[in-house]
């Protein structure tokens, strides 16, 4: 949701591993509380993760969920999930396109008529593939007047309520990064015009769509859109950023409207496998739109519709999403046919900069998620 776009999390993968032999054994969850571990090692306050192979679940966890307490990182515990919510809007997108509501040829200005029209920016030439696969050319909103980048900015605006149109207003104040399909830039613009959009297809807001088509529908009792409201309720580990010292600043208390719908969703790292499984296994959209989905264009990097498509070192190729917000970041991976899926959320892996160098932490985490999807021990 980031600063750390799909292609520097692609890069991130491909030096993190370096083909370890493959286990004989399928079982998935050897080796995984030491991958938790190394992660944890690496700098996190907290971390947990989850492997689902076959719908049989297992679970990791290292560190604190709390400096404060010592409490450890709870199971089952919630999180800020970050731009894994893109792939959320993205199904819904693609069921409505199933249903014959839309089509990923129209074009945003169909949809959203004048909203994207200033600057160059043409709301008339982008159309909703290209805002779910980034080749839109938008420049992201989160920049300079929007996004906190201090302790005391985040500390001063952490309530603010932002609106989507005011967000998508912030980004076209700068011209297109390039025209309409002849490149790629990771957007988080690109995936709140996509809320705008659902809401003026149904009537209905992006995150009613996301309860009631998949998260209600696959029993994803942990997950869901809080709107404005900044808590975070349920078992969490607290978010955690960097003072320059190094000392820890709770985050984990923010309003999410910030994100909307290019980062806004709580869940847990259960509730992503099972959604991931589905997804990957076809379960959530019809044949088409599963081909589409998949669907890569030529200058986006193995990013298709809200997706990102990986081959780990063991030749397996995966389905991915990674998530950064304030406090909090995830990432998750899934085999192609569904079988085998991994989450891994940390803590202290945020948005605001700081001296502490989280690339070991972020090596280590895809290390992790590449020795699950291979089954290593």
């Amino acid at each position: 949701m980031s600063k750390r776009t799909w292609s520097g999390l692609a890069a991130v993968i491909m030096m993190a591993v370096a083909s370890p032999p493959t286990a004989t054994a399928v079982d998935a969850n050897v080796g995984l509380q030491r991958d938790v571990g190394a992660v944890h090692a690496a700098g996190v306050t907290g971390v947990a993760a989850a492997i689902t192979v076959g719908g049989r679940a297992v679970q990791a966890r290292a560190g604190v969920g709390d400096v404060r307490s010592g409490r450890p990182v709870p199971f089952e515990g919630r999180f800020r999930a970050g731009s894994v919510t893109k792939t959320f809007v993205s199904v819904v997108l693609l069921q409505l396109v199933g249903e014959g509501r839309l089509t990923l040829e129209d074009t945003v200005d169909q949809w959203l008529p004048g909203v994207v029209s200033a600057n160059g920016n043409d709301g008339r030439k982008i159309t909703i593939r290209r805002l779910l696969q980034h080749t839109s050319g938008l420049s992201d909103y989160l920049g300079p007047g929007v996004a906190p980048s201090t302790v005391a900015e985040f500390d001063e605006r952490r309530f603010d309520t932002h609106r989507p149109r005011d967000l998508v207003a912030k980004a076209i104040t700068r011209p297109p990064k390039f025209p309409p399909g002849r490149g790629w830039a990771y957007s988080n613009t690109n995936y709140v015009l996509a809320g705008m959009v659902i809401h003026s297809i149904t009537g209905r807001t992006w995150a009613t769509e996301v309860r009631d088509r998949l998260v209600r529908r696959l029993s994803l009792t942990g997950t869901s859109v809080p709107g404005t409201s900044p808590l975070l309720l349920g078992p969490h580990s607290r978010g955690y950023e960097h003072h320059p010292d190094g000392s820890h600043f709770d985050v984990t208390i923010v309003n999410p409207s910030l994100f909307d719908a290019a980062g806004a969703l709580i869940t847990t790292a259960n509730d992503l496998n099972r959604f991931a499984a589905a997804l990957a296994g076809g379960r959530l959209l019809r044949q088409a739109q599963q081909a589409e989905l998949v669907r890569l264009d030529p200058h986006s990097g193995g990013y298709a519709l809200g997706i990102g498509i990986l081959t780990a070192s063991c030749g397996i190729e995966y389905l991915s999403h990674n998530g950064v917000v304030y406090g909090y970041y995830t990432l998750f991976g899934v085999t192609t046919d569904g079988e085998r899926s991994v989450t891994v959320s940390a803590t202290t892996l945020g948005l605001l900069p700081s001296l502490w160098n989280p690339e070991p932490a972020l090596r280590a985490v895809s290390r992790l998620v590449d020795n699950a999807i291979c089954a290593r021990r």
